[in-house]
């Protein structure tokens, strides 16, 4: 649930509860569950009143005394009793039960608004009172009090592997992840270090070559529940993995012949890579099923879903017609942007889309909201329409103002269809390119990435590069207006990674070197080891207003590493799984990131992967 900023009120509050019966629930703060909070001392004033004609009895007295009245015990429902509904104290929002009668609050005394705290129960829609407006329920329990920021909990490094970037939560709390092994060594030992039980890791044979990892990893110690090797002689790489209620999707290059399904290998007898998408099992991680997709030179890039789902899609360019995902569309010159949708249980291709024009088109992020409607954002040079009309391009001309100049657009297609919803673009002299991608429980769309050379604007908010600097901004869900977006950086920065909790909070992760301005909220400013080294940044935000809430950076004056590159919270799960984080990235030498974590120190000359738990 969004927070607001909190102010005095002394009009009154109409607060409208839907169902028939009505969960106890004592204005206050306090954690989740059925009874929601348990309050502070309260104010004077304050009533409830009924719709219906059941009588209103006198106060009986909470955990702390109130001088509003109760509804009728008779006629609640969930862990039972009334509501009391006196003013002030640390109170604040609260959950219906299953159902509950529509009541209407009086605001007390100026001088004694309510607070904003409490969580919920399992049932009808959060209630905000005392701030500024009331947002639909997304999930039972949600906790409502004040945001405090994630304390880094377990970090581990895997010393074989130089790049992990490819992680995805289950619904039930396990963590999957897709990495390349190193070129040259006869096997993998794929498990963390420092390890947190004695659960021996993994070690696969490898092929002679890099060979695709997948690995179904406890996320409170990081060992292997499963991991599998695949590869031969020749390349295969990962590119990302995507959890589903169905199966596991994969997708990465490869060339040579790549055996994901026993006794059915996929084969790419040219020299150059070709794309690959697999589903796999996630009790074993054994292949269900492969495809190769040659798209003419083009590449898929991203891929993505929710562990509710039982597809993912997948997005990229296409220099050819791209047969392989039966792409709906003319081809038009150069790169274009090809999507699909695919069921991960056995690789039915549920639509798939190409859209071109003059000059290159990509997409590089791909996200699912809520309702399953698949997002999309890539760059392009030239001609772009999604169907709803041609978007604006770089600014300057089709070819842009500035050599290489491209502008940055986002659309939404339905999931079920592919028919396309909404599509904007971002129109810049310079040159954009998005990353990360996500989208809240409203459907609200959060895109981050990279920018220079010129600005950019959403909404009203301009932004101006100083150099290479990373950006983040809000969209709605009709991609017809930005609520705020954001700049930081002074050399190179770029947000790689994107993702929100089940309360809005948006949190990015990526890498920079020199500074990061973090206002407005903050007057922080991060600042890298050495002024040639890239580290990681976690920055998160208010989803509301786009504030600071929470920022660091991590990294060592002696590394040199590619920081940040994926962030993953598991706000779909239930009980203490819920908003779980997992964050992705690289380092060298030595990284340290506080808490209860204990720093990684690299056991080769190489760049090493490191995995952070929140």
């Amino acid at each position: 649930m969004i927070r607001h900023a909190r102010r005095a009120i002394s009009i009154r509050s109409t607060l409208l509860l839907t169902g028939t019966a009505l969960a106890l629930a004592t204005v206050g703060c306090g954690g989740g569950g059925d009874s929601g909070g348990t309050g502070g001392a309260t104010g004077t004033g304050g009533t409830i009143v009924r719709n219906d004609a059941a009588p209103v009895l006198p106060d009986t007295a909470p955990p702390s005394p109130d001088l509003g009245k109760d509804i009728a015990p008779g006629v609640t429902g969930g862990a039972g009793g009334g509501l009391d509904a006196g003013l002030g104290g640390a109170g604040g929002s609260f959950d219906t039960g299953a159902g509950g009668a529509v009541v209407i609050v009086e605001a007390g005394p100026p001088d004694k608004p309510l607070g904003a705290g409490g969580t919920g129960g399992d049932g009808g829609p959060d209630v905000a009172v005392g701030i500024d407006a009331v947002k639909p329920d997304t999930a039972p329990g949600i906790d409502t009090g004040p945001y405090v920021c994630p304390t880094p909990l377990k970090a581990w490094t895997f010393g074989q592997v130089p790049s992990l970037n490819s992680i995805a939560w289950n619904q039930d709390g396990t963590l999957f992840v897709g990495v390349t092994s190193t070129p040259g060594t006869p096997t993998t030992t794929f498990g963390p270090a420092p390890a947190d039980s004695t659960v021996t890791p993994v070690v696969i044979t490898n092929n002679g070559s890099a060979d695709i990892i997948v690995s179904k990893l406890n996320p409170n110690t990081a060992n292997p529940n499963w991991a599998i090797g695949v590869g031969d002689p020749k390349d295969q790489k990962v590119t990302g993995v995507a959890a589903t209620s169905s199966g596991l999707g994969v997708l990465g290059t490869f060339t040579g012949s790549l055996e994901i399904v026993t006794g059915s290998p996929i084969v790419n007898s040219a020299s150059g890579l070709v794309d690959f998408i697999a589903g796999l099992k996630d009790v074993d991680g054994s292949g269900v099923w492969s495809k190769k997709v040659n798209l003419g030179g083009g590449q898929l890039l991203s891929i993505a879903s929710q562990p509710n789902k039982d597809y993912f899609v997948v997005c990229g360019s296409a220099m050819n017609a791209a047969a392989n995902l039966n792409a709906v569309g003319t081809p038009g010159g150069g790169k274009d942007v090809v999507v699909a949708a695919i069921k991960a249980s056995d690789g039915t291709i549920l639509w798939g889309k190409l859209f071109g024009g003059a000059s290159d088109q990509a997409c590089t992020a791909a996200a699912l909201d809520d309702d399953g409607n698949a997002i999309f954002a890539g760059t392009f040079a030239g001609a772009l329409d999604f169907g709803l009309g041609a978007l604006a391009g770089p600014a300057g001309g089709v070819d842009g103002g500035v050599a290489g100049a491209t502008a940055l657009w986002i659309a939404k297609l339905n999931g079920a269809t592919g028919a396309t919803m909404a599509a904007t673009s971002v129109s810049t002299s310079g040159q954009i390119t998005p990353y990360g991608l996500t989208a809240d429980a409203q459907g609200n769309v959060i895109v981050t990435g990279y920018f220079q050379g010129g600005s950019v604007t959403f909404g009203s908010t301009v932004l101006t590069p100083v150099a290479q600097d990373a950006f983040v901004a809000k969209l709605d869900s009709s991609l017809a207006s930005s609520s705020w977006a954001r700049r930081w950086g002074s050399d190179i920065a770029a947000g790689k990674a994107v993702a929100v909790d089940s309360r809005g909070i948006v949190t990015v992760v990526g890498n920079f070197r020199g500074t990061l301005d973090l206002g407005p909220g903050t007057t922080d400013v991060l600042t890298s080891a050495l002024p040639t080294v890239l580290e990681s940044y976690v920055v998160a935000l208010d989803g509301a207003t786009g504030k600071t809430l929470c920022r660091n950076n991590y990294g060592d004056a002696a590394s040199s590493a590619g920081g940040a590159s994926s962030i993953i919270i598991n706000r779909w799960a239930t009980g203490a799984n819920r908003d779980s984080v997992a964050i992705a990235g690289s380092f060298n030498k030595t990284i340290n990131f506080g808490g209860q974590t204990t720093a990684l120190a690299s056991t080769t000359i190489y760049t090493q992967s490191y995995l952070l738990r929140m």
